[in-house]
């Protein structure tokens, strides 16, 4: 049976029956049989990291006011342990760029914790879907290339001819064609809690099992679930390669409410969460002394 009559045949249903009608309460919690990340060793590691996504409006200037050199040097002066690079501001991919970024983590004693790409897996056959699998694959050879621990990625956009159910089998044939170049570069793909097919934790890790893989984990972003922000990190957490802290928690009521970091913290040592949790201030244009203020919290609440 070819792969896509397969994820169309009976044994999709459960999975389709599971993410469609966003049955889900956004604050559900993962069922209790859930495995953790395969290969995790017990105990909990906090390392701390900053998004370079925090400075986009400095990245994103034209012209620019900052580059990633800059986003590594500003990392190394607040003492962080890790820099994630964000591919919209790459100037380009060539080999000499990526050397001088990995270089410049290096001699700064410093990891790039994550490559965060954008993604749609929800593309039909086609050309346009060929270029973004080509697309996703060259990123992850950057990210080999860098050093780079993870690569994050969205499931995709809502089709506008399509129905929801009918499009879930496209977005786990992309992630799982993903995932295999993942594995064979030694890097672990990270699937973000972002909107559509992955509004809640019960969301997310279906689509992660239904992969199957061991290349893909989950991309836990602390601002990004639409209500009881806490209880869906709770839920996530067993299961993240990769965190990114906003610096606001939706409450139970759908609310933003300030980001408590030490509570963030104790819920991914409760989870035996090993691995890096980067500042991702995405709240208007935050200023250098406003970034540096909130990683000073951060990296407070994580060595607590």
């Amino acid at each position: 049976m070819e792969r896509r009559d397969f994820l169309r045949s009976a044994a999709w249903a459960p999975w389709s029956a599971r993410l469609s009608g966003r049955g889900a309460a956004a604050g559900s919690s993962a069922p209790e049989e859930e495995s953790a990340v395969a290969g995790r060793a017990r105990g909990s590691t906090l390392r701390s990291s900053l998004a370079a996504y925090s400075f986009r409006h400095l990245l994103g200037a034209s012209p620019p006011q900052m580059e990633l050199l800059d986003v590594i040097e500003f990392a190394a002066r607040a003492g962080l342990e890790g820099v994630e690079l964000t591919s919209y501001w790459f100037r380009e991919q060539s080999a000499s760029y990526v050397a001088a970024l990995r270089r410049a983590a290096a001699v700064n004693g410093i990891c790039v914790s994550g490559l965060p790409i954008r993604s749609d897996f929800a593309l039909p056959d086609g050309a346009a879907r060929q270029k973004e699998l080509a697309t996703v694959t060259r990123w992850i050879e950057v990210a080999r290339d860098l050093g780079a621990h993870t690569v994050r990625v969205f499931a995709g956009n809502a089709p506008r001819d399509l129905a929801r159910d009918e499009a879930l089998p496209r977005v786990v044939e992309g992630l799982r064609r993903a995932a295999e170049v993942a594995a064979r570069c030694g890097v672990v793909l990270a699937l973000e809690n972002h909107g559509w097919l992955t509004e809640s934790s019960r969301e997310v890790l279906a689509l992660v099992r239904a992969v199957g893989s061991p290349a893909l984990g989950v991309n836990l972003d602390t601002g990004n679930f639409a209500r009881s922000g806490y209880a869906e990190i709770a839920a996530l957490a067993p299961h993240a390669v990769a965190v990114q802290v906003k610096l606001e928690v939706k409450n139970d009521a759908g609310r933003d409410e300030p980001c408590d970091f030490a509570r963030v913290a104790r819920l991914l040592r409760s989870a035996s969460y090993r691995g890096f949790v980067a500042l991702e201030a995405e709240s208007g244009e935050v200023s250098r002394d406003a970034i540096a203020a909130y990683l000073e919290r951060l990296v407070r609440a994580l060595r607590s």
